[in-house]
């Protein structure tokens, strides 16, 4: 089959709608069992590669780990990548880094997106993909994000309301959040607040129990 990064042999295996994608990718896998996923301009989304042979003379470090990736996202060359914030974070425990790459609007983040993987050894490990390129870098934003807020503040009160009476601070973060896709040409915003319920120790005020939680609003 011909996609972006040219002709791969392989069998197909289904047609799925990724959760974060909101949009129709076909599933493959190539001749030596890697998995990729293409959507419907030929486009590779996702590609899983099979561990690359270690050689521990050859570990490189996270300027090494960007180079292997722009290398790579070149592949994707209708895209401009001034337009993107890149940032790399090394997984330890993994041995593996991952190389974000993120376009943002008015400093708003969205899921145009991609992480690339390398590993300690420089393979590429996988690469991952969301609603790449689809998000106009010159889109306006009609969001009042003030009064999105206030609504968001106003749900939680509601929703914690026993939390509020029995801790003696409850706080929410609207600090994470990103501009999606749900379609072409329709766009919405994506909310991951984080609440955390605090006690404070009543002989001590410096000690603080603290008990966490996450909900997601969707806000078109």
């Amino acid at each position: 089959m011909q996609t972006n990064f040219g002709e791969i042999e392989a069998e197909y295996l289904c047609t799925t709608k990724n959760k974060d994608q909101y949009f129709y990718v076909r599933e493959f896998r190539d001749m030596v069992g890697n998995e990729f996923w293409v959507n419907d301009t030929g486009i590779i989304t996702l590609y899983f590669w099979f561990k690359g042979e270690k050689n521990l003379t050859n570990e490189i470090d996270e300027y090494k780990a960007i180079e292997i990736a722009n290398n790579f996202i070149e592949k994707y060359d209708y895209l401009d990548f001034n337009d993107y914030i890149i940032k790399v974070d090394y997984k330890d425990w993994q041995e593996k880094f991952i190389v974000t790459y993120q376009k943002f609007i008015n400093e708003v983040a969205t899921a145009d997106c991609a992480e690339v993987t390398v590993d300690l050894y420089g393979n590429i490990y996988c690469f991952s993909s969301q609603f790449l390129g689809m998000i106009p870098k010159d889109l306006e934003l009609d969001f009042d994000f003030e009064r999105i807020n206030n609504s968001i503040i106003s749900r939680l009160d509601d929703i914690f309301s026993r939390e509020k009476k029995n801790f003696d601070e409850v706080n929410y973060d609207l600090s994470n959040f990103e501009l999606i896709m749900l379609d072409y040409n329709k766009y919405a915003l994506v909310y991951n607040v984080k609440i955390d319920c605090v006690e404070i120790d009543k002989t001590n005020e410096d000690l603080k129990y603290h008990e966490g939680s996450l909900i997601t609003f969707l806000v078109k």
